[in-house]
Protein backbone atom coordinates (compact mmCIF):
# COMPACT_ATOMS: atom_id res chain seq x y z
CA UNK A 1 0.00 0.00 0.00
CA UNK A 2 1.37 3.29 -0.74
CA UNK A 3 1.89 5.87 1.76
CA UNK A 4 0.71 9.45 1.92
CA UNK A 5 3.66 10.74 0.72
CA UNK A 6 3.90 8.80 -2.36
CA UNK A 7 -0.06 9.71 -2.90
CA UNK A 8 0.69 13.06 -3.09
CA UNK A 9 3.44 12.62 -5.37
CA UNK A 10 1.39 10.52 -7.44
CA UNK A 11 -1.51 13.11 -7.38
CA UNK A 12 0.69 16.13 -8.40
CA UNK A 13 3.20 14.22 -10.73
CA UNK A 14 -0.40 13.92 -12.75
CA UNK A 15 -1.30 17.33 -12.42
CA UNK A 16 1.70 19.03 -13.15
CA UNK A 17 1.23 19.51 -16.70
CA UNK A 18 -2.68 21.46 -16.31
CA UNK A 19 -1.67 22.62 -12.63
CA UNK A 20 -1.17 26.29 -13.64
CA UNK A 21 -4.36 26.71 -15.91
CA UNK A 22 -6.43 24.97 -13.20
CA UNK A 23 -5.26 26.71 -10.46
CA UNK A 24 -5.82 29.78 -11.64
CA UNK A 25 -9.58 28.96 -13.37
CA UNK A 26 -9.94 27.27 -9.37
CA UNK A 27 -9.12 31.03 -7.25
CA UNK A 28 -11.78 33.02 -10.08
CA UNK A 29 -14.11 30.33 -9.79
CA UNK A 30 -14.22 29.21 -6.15
CA UNK A 31 -12.97 32.28 -4.05
CA UNK A 32 -14.06 35.01 -6.21
CA UNK A 33 -10.83 36.74 -6.64
CA UNK A 34 -8.40 36.60 -10.26
CA UNK A 35 -5.37 34.72 -9.65
CA UNK A 36 -2.99 37.35 -10.50
CA UNK A 37 -4.71 39.41 -7.42
CA UNK A 38 -4.49 36.62 -5.34
CA UNK A 39 -0.55 36.02 -6.06
CA UNK A 40 -0.51 40.29 -5.24
CA UNK A 41 -2.17 39.94 -1.87
CA UNK A 42 0.66 37.44 -0.60
CA UNK A 43 3.15 39.08 -1.71
CA UNK A 44 1.70 41.51 0.60
CA UNK A 45 1.25 39.40 3.72
CA UNK A 46 5.22 38.18 2.55
CA UNK A 47 6.35 42.09 3.09
CA UNK A 48 9.79 41.31 1.10
CA UNK A 49 12.56 43.65 1.53
CA UNK A 50 15.73 43.44 -0.45
CA UNK A 51 18.43 41.16 -0.03
CA UNK A 52 16.00 38.75 1.96
CA UNK A 53 16.93 34.75 2.01
CA UNK A 54 13.78 32.99 1.39
CA UNK A 55 12.46 29.60 1.21
CA UNK A 56 9.12 28.19 -0.97
CA UNK A 57 8.19 25.09 0.47
CA UNK A 58 6.60 22.76 -1.62
CA UNK A 59 6.95 25.78 -4.97
CA UNK A 60 5.02 23.55 -7.68
CA UNK A 61 5.86 24.99 -10.65
CA UNK A 62 7.42 27.75 -8.92
CA UNK A 63 4.84 30.69 -9.75
CA UNK A 64 5.03 32.14 -6.24
CA UNK A 65 9.02 31.89 -6.35
CA UNK A 66 9.09 34.10 -9.46
CA UNK A 67 6.95 36.43 -8.25
CA UNK A 68 8.73 37.08 -5.19
CA UNK A 69 12.06 37.81 -7.40
CA UNK A 70 10.27 39.48 -9.89
CA UNK A 71 8.66 42.59 -6.68
CA UNK A 72 12.55 42.22 -5.34
CA UNK A 73 13.84 42.69 -8.87
CA UNK A 74 16.13 39.82 -8.03
CA UNK A 75 17.71 40.86 -5.44
CA UNK A 76 17.31 37.99 -3.41
CA UNK A 77 17.97 34.13 -2.59
CA UNK A 78 14.83 31.79 -3.19
CA UNK A 79 15.18 28.12 -2.43
CA UNK A 80 12.17 26.15 -3.44
CA UNK A 81 11.56 22.40 -2.19
CA UNK A 82 9.38 19.81 -3.63
CA UNK A 83 8.81 16.24 -3.82
CA UNK A 84 7.55 16.06 -7.22
CA UNK A 85 9.87 15.76 -9.95
CA UNK A 86 7.16 16.93 -12.39
CA UNK A 87 6.43 19.95 -10.87
CA UNK A 88 10.35 20.72 -10.24
CA UNK A 89 10.56 20.59 -14.23
CA UNK A 90 8.39 22.86 -15.09
CA UNK A 91 9.38 25.22 -12.25
CA UNK A 92 13.07 24.66 -13.78
CA UNK A 93 11.60 25.72 -17.54
CA UNK A 94 9.47 28.64 -15.73
CA UNK A 95 12.42 30.10 -14.23
CA UNK A 96 15.13 30.13 -17.01
CA UNK A 97 12.09 31.65 -19.07
CA UNK A 98 12.07 34.55 -17.10
CA UNK A 99 16.23 34.54 -16.73
CA UNK A 100 16.08 34.00 -12.55
CA UNK A 101 18.31 31.19 -12.99
CA UNK A 102 21.10 33.17 -10.40
CA UNK A 103 17.67 33.75 -8.05
CA UNK A 104 16.57 30.98 -7.58
CA UNK A 105 17.56 27.05 -7.24
CA UNK A 106 15.11 24.21 -7.07
CA UNK A 107 15.73 20.85 -4.35
CA UNK A 108 13.85 17.82 -4.57
CA UNK A 109 12.66 17.73 -0.51
CA UNK A 110 9.77 17.25 1.63
CA UNK A 111 8.80 20.32 3.47
CA UNK A 112 8.39 18.10 6.48
CA UNK A 113 12.25 17.56 6.46
CA UNK A 114 13.77 20.65 4.91
CA UNK A 115 17.72 20.26 4.02
CA UNK A 116 18.72 23.68 5.46
CA UNK A 117 20.34 24.68 8.50
CA UNK A 118 19.01 26.34 11.40
CA UNK A 119 18.01 30.06 11.20
CA UNK A 120 18.64 30.16 7.52
CA UNK A 121 15.52 32.31 5.93
CA UNK A 122 14.23 35.35 6.81
CA UNK A 123 10.80 34.20 5.37
CA UNK A 124 9.31 31.05 4.60
CA UNK A 125 6.23 30.76 2.45
CA UNK A 126 3.95 27.78 1.63
CA UNK A 127 1.30 28.05 -0.73
CA UNK A 128 -1.96 25.86 -1.19
CA UNK A 129 0.40 22.53 -0.20
CA UNK A 130 0.39 22.64 3.49
CA UNK A 131 -3.06 20.44 3.66
CA UNK A 132 -1.21 17.81 2.34
CA UNK A 133 1.78 17.10 4.55
CA UNK A 134 1.59 16.50 8.33
CA UNK A 135 0.49 20.28 9.41
CA UNK A 136 2.53 20.33 13.00
CA UNK A 137 5.57 18.79 11.66
CA UNK A 138 6.12 20.83 8.76
CA UNK A 139 5.20 24.41 10.24
CA UNK A 140 7.99 22.88 12.81
CA UNK A 141 10.33 22.57 10.32
CA UNK A 142 9.53 26.26 9.21
CA UNK A 143 10.13 27.64 12.70
CA UNK A 144 13.48 25.51 12.84
CA UNK A 145 14.70 26.78 9.40
CA UNK A 146 13.59 30.47 9.88
CA UNK A 147 15.81 33.33 11.49
CA UNK A 148 14.77 34.93 14.93
CA UNK A 149 11.82 37.36 14.12
CA UNK A 150 11.71 35.56 10.64
CA UNK A 151 8.04 35.95 8.61
CA UNK A 152 6.21 32.81 7.98
CA UNK A 153 3.42 33.35 5.27
CA UNK A 154 1.05 30.27 5.01
CA UNK A 155 -1.52 29.75 1.91
CA UNK A 156 -4.09 27.28 2.31
CA UNK A 157 -7.44 26.22 2.03
CA UNK A 158 -9.94 26.60 4.94
CA UNK A 159 -12.81 24.84 5.90
CA UNK A 160 -15.97 26.51 6.91
CA UNK A 161 -17.07 26.54 10.51
CA UNK A 162 -19.80 24.77 9.50
CA UNK A 163 -17.65 21.46 8.87
CA UNK A 164 -17.10 21.25 12.97
CA UNK A 165 -20.68 21.07 13.34
CA UNK A 166 -22.32 17.67 14.32
CA UNK A 167 -24.12 17.65 10.72
CA UNK A 168 -21.11 19.06 8.94
CA UNK A 169 -18.35 16.03 10.29
CA UNK A 170 -21.20 14.03 9.08
CA UNK A 171 -20.63 15.70 5.55
CA UNK A 172 -16.63 15.56 5.95
CA UNK A 173 -16.60 12.16 6.84
CA UNK A 174 -19.03 11.12 3.34
CA UNK A 175 -17.29 13.69 1.38
CA UNK A 176 -13.57 12.20 2.09
CA UNK A 177 -15.77 8.56 1.45
CA UNK A 178 -16.73 9.94 -1.31
CA UNK A 179 -12.85 10.91 -2.46
CA UNK A 180 -11.53 7.50 -1.41
CA UNK A 181 -14.19 5.64 -4.01
CA UNK A 182 -13.20 8.18 -6.81
CA UNK A 183 -9.55 7.29 -6.27
CA UNK A 184 -8.63 10.90 -5.21
CA UNK A 185 -7.04 9.06 -2.08
CA UNK A 186 -4.18 12.16 -2.07
CA UNK A 187 -7.15 14.25 -0.97
CA UNK A 188 -9.65 12.25 1.44
CA UNK A 189 -6.24 12.43 3.65
CA UNK A 190 -5.72 16.08 3.88
CA UNK A 191 -5.67 17.86 7.02
CA UNK A 192 -8.53 20.95 6.72
CA UNK A 193 -8.50 23.69 9.38
CA UNK A 194 -11.08 26.22 10.09
CA UNK A 195 -9.48 30.02 10.57
CA UNK A 196 -10.19 29.37 14.40
CA UNK A 197 -7.73 26.22 13.64
CA UNK A 198 -5.40 28.21 12.36
CA UNK A 199 -5.60 30.71 14.97
CA UNK A 200 -4.97 27.79 17.50
CA UNK A 201 -2.06 26.92 15.70
CA UNK A 202 0.03 30.47 15.31
CA UNK A 203 -0.52 30.48 19.08
CA UNK A 204 0.50 26.93 19.28
CA UNK A 205 3.94 28.30 18.21
CA UNK A 206 3.83 31.52 19.40
CA UNK A 207 3.48 33.55 16.46
CA UNK A 208 3.19 37.52 16.71
CA UNK A 209 1.94 40.26 14.58
CA UNK A 210 -0.55 37.69 12.95
CA UNK A 211 -2.51 38.94 9.70
CA UNK A 212 -5.55 36.89 8.04
CA UNK A 213 -7.12 37.15 4.98
CA UNK A 214 -9.61 34.85 4.32
CA UNK A 215 -11.82 33.76 1.09
CA UNK A 216 -15.02 32.16 1.58
CA UNK A 217 -16.38 29.60 -0.93
CA UNK A 218 -18.22 31.83 -3.35
CA UNK A 219 -20.71 29.24 -4.62
CA UNK A 220 -20.80 26.84 -1.87
CA UNK A 221 -20.90 27.74 2.06
CA UNK A 222 -20.50 24.39 2.50
CA UNK A 223 -17.16 24.12 0.53
CA UNK A 224 -13.47 24.87 0.74
CA UNK A 225 -12.65 28.73 0.94
CA UNK A 226 -8.96 29.54 1.33
CA UNK A 227 -6.98 31.46 3.50
CA UNK A 228 -3.32 33.79 3.95
CA UNK A 229 -1.59 33.09 7.03
CA UNK A 230 0.85 35.40 8.02
CA UNK A 231 3.01 35.66 11.39
CA UNK A 232 6.69 37.15 12.80
CA UNK A 233 8.43 33.93 14.35
CA UNK A 234 10.25 34.49 17.61
CA UNK A 235 11.79 30.64 17.17
CA UNK A 236 14.02 30.93 20.24
CA UNK A 237 11.22 31.67 22.86
CA UNK A 238 9.26 29.00 20.94
CA UNK A 239 12.03 26.31 21.20
CA UNK A 240 12.54 27.27 25.06
CA UNK A 241 9.19 27.29 25.49
CA UNK A 242 9.24 24.03 23.87
CA UNK A 243 11.29 21.95 25.43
Amino acid sequence: MKDEEELVTEHFGEWAPTYEEDITEMVERDWGIKYEEFVRLIMVHCKLRPGTNILDAATGTGLIAISIAKVLSGNCKILGIDITDEMLEKAKANIKAESLDDVISLKKASAENIPSDDNAYDLVVCSLALHHMNVRKTLREFVRVLKPKGRIVVVDVCAPERWRTLYGRIFVTIYCFLLMCKGSKADAKTEMYTKKGWEALVVELRGTHVQFKEFPNKGNEWALGAIITSWIQDNGDYEADSA
